[in-house]
């Protein structure tokens, strides 16, 4: 077996009480082994090889493998190939990403709107959550390091809230901590948070009024950060929030 094929998959992890945020690239034979997010800030990254080293190889050394000729690498598929995950592997688990609507390369800019919403959770009835425009968890955004971040944020809760750029370096005006950095947005009310992403990781975005409550109620999402300079060839991704709500069999919280 080539010892590619028993690695395990790179993870970005983030964990805080009583949510753990995981960024998944799954190696093809991995991933059905392998969930991944649910949502936090203090990060960590894990990128490891499993299982021992290859029949006939001794601890410590590596096997090197031929770069011409097209020699199958015992999976059929030529030696050098990139592996994947079949087209569609993620159609079903895979969160949707805030339209950028800013043609500009450098700008990401979104609109988000908190709102309430009835989403069908369990057989016996629809829940009654908010939500970042109609989705639990919200979208994510995603942007890459320096990049300008634009986000039209409007209230159509019944309260106030901000939003708060959880582990992300942003200005505090931008910072959504009422009190602090921010009034509250009232209800029927808009603020445009405006800032550029330095640094490049796995994040989310949440409430910063009753925060507690807010969050409960499904107002979170991923926030995610690339780096340019990272090779592009590390294999596919997936971002997924595991979120524990206590749903009763009728659908209310």
């Amino acid at each position: 077996m080539n010892p590619r094929s028993r690695a395990a998959p790179c993870v970005v992890a983030a964990l805080q009480f009583p949510f753990i945020m995981v960024h998944v690239r799954p190696h093809p034979s991995s991933f059905p082994a392998w969930i991944g997010l649910i949502v936090g800030a203090v990060g960590g990254l894990a990128c490891g090889e499993a299982g021992s080293p290859p029949q006939g190889q001794p601890d410590g050394q590596t096997q090197t493998e031929p770069d011409a000729g097209g020699a199958d690498d015992g999976q059929g598929q030529p030696d050098g190939a990139k592996l994947g995950q079949p087209a569609g592997w993620d159609d079903e688990i895979r969160l949707p990403v805030a339209e950028d609507m800013n043609p500009d390369p450098n700008v990401v800019e979104v609109a988000i709107a908190a709102q309430p919403a009835m989403l069908s959770l369990v057989p016996g009835g629809p829940t009654p959550v908010w939500t970042y425009n109609g989705q639990l968890p919200g979208p994510q955004i995603r942007a890459r390091v320096g990049d300008r971040v634009i986000v039209h944020f409007t209230n159509q809760l019944p309260v106030e809230t901000t939003v708060h750029w959880h582990g992300l370096r942003v200005p505090a005006a931008m910072d959504g901590m009422p009190g602090h950095s921010q009034a509250p947005i009232a209800p029927g009310g808009a603020f445009d948070y405006d800032f550029v992403v330095p640094d490049a990781s796995t994040f989310w975005y949440h409430p910063h009024v009753d925060s507690a409550r807010q969050v409960g109620n499904g107002m979170y999402a991923p926030f995610i950060v690339q780096d340019p300079a990272e090779p592009q060839d590390l294999g596919d991704e997936v971002v997924m929030v595991l979120s524990d709500l206590a749903v009763a069999n009728d659908g209310s919280l």
